[in-house]
């Protein structure tokens, strides 16, 4: 089942996923039909995603049904079922992320296991935060070779995404994990061209960093980049992403992680050094219209996020 594809009897939803969590963590055992009944009235369940939404996270792996046929967590969920939805969000975008639900990621006649969202996902972050407010109607003739035929990657043979419907899912969907943020200056903008979005996945990022390292670590610039984009794979230059970073410049990282960073650092969650004897650097790539803008950075220092 496509992720995006939503319609009756097959709408996917992080927040209904969320209150599927949130209920089965405070519950010894539940089957499916328990469970649908108390999130949701039964004269709801096949229009508010309920069911379509259940079933995608027995699919992906998140969920199982054990030999009584009650649900358990699985997967990325087995070891630590989130308490919080920050926890919950890392939780599935790992799920989501993982090189097992990514088979066929550029094969587009796949759609099981989210893994249209995740192209769509790979389309956008390839794309420079700096420049483009991205609708279904610029993703056309912006995200394109040819206008109006849909966003599409070199190395993929098709769209990424195929409609305006499919686009304003993912849009939704790019948000919640924390890979985009919406844009909503205009009261007109979604019914002309569709919701709108800019590629940022800034809070995605914050949250990586804040499980891989403690406040006041200092890291390599060369090792802290490599981290997050092991941790967040569908990063340009990331395993699973067919886009990469600058190829003129060897040690450049993506325009898109060059922004989260800064955004991180503009919130003291890091910091940047270029210290002169570092054995290793890189460069952040600040492109803006064409035009190469670069800050070389030999060490990043973990703070601590500023409320707000």
């Amino acid at each position: 089942m496509a992720m995006l594809n939503a319609g009756v009897g097959q709408l996917v939803l992080p927040e209904i996923m969320w209150a599927i969590t949130r209920y089965l963590s405070g519950t010894q055992s539940c089957s499916r039909e328990q469970l649908l009944e108390r999130i949701s009235p039964a004269s709801l369940q096949m229009r508010d995603g309920s069911q379509s939404t259940l079933q995608w996270m027995v699919g992906l792996g998140l969920l199982v049904d054990d030999e009584k046929g009650a649900l358990r967590f699985s997967g990325a969920f087995a070891e630590a079922p989130p308490k919080t939805e920050t926890a919950f969000k890392r939780g599935l975008r790992l799920a989501l992320l993982s090189d097992r639900a990514n088979e066929g990621l550029l094969d587009v006649s796949v759609q099981e296991r989210g893994v249209d969202l995740v192209r769509g996902l790979c389309w956008l972050l390839a794309q420079s935060p700096l420049d483009t407010v991205w609708t279904w109607e610029t993703a056309q003739s912006r995200g394109a070779p040819d206008r109006g035929t849909g966003p599409t990657l070199r190395g993929v043979d098709g769209r990424m995404i195929v409609n305006d419907n499919r686009w304003n899912m993912f849009v939704h969907w790019a948000q919640y994990l924390g890979f985009a943020e919406r844009w909503t200056v205009g009261r007109g903008l979604r019914s002309i061209s569709g919701a709108g979005l800019i590629s940022n996945p800034a809070r995605a990022v914050a949250d990586a960093i804040a499980v891989l390292w403690a406040p006041g670590t200092e890291v390599a610039a060369t090792d802290f980049c490599g981290q997050i984009l092991a941790f967040i794979p569908v990063l340009p230059g990331g395993r699973i992403s067919p886009a990469s970073g600058r190829v003129d410049e060897a040690s450049a990282v993506s325009i898109t992680l060059s922004y989260a960073m800064l955004v991180n650092s503009m919130g003291s969650l890091i910091s940047f050094t270029d210290k002169s004897d570092a054995g290793s650097s890189v460069l952040l790539d600040f492109e803006r219209r064409g035009t190469p803008s670069f800050r070389r950075i030999s060490s990043v220092s973990i703070g601590k996020a500023s409320n707000g």
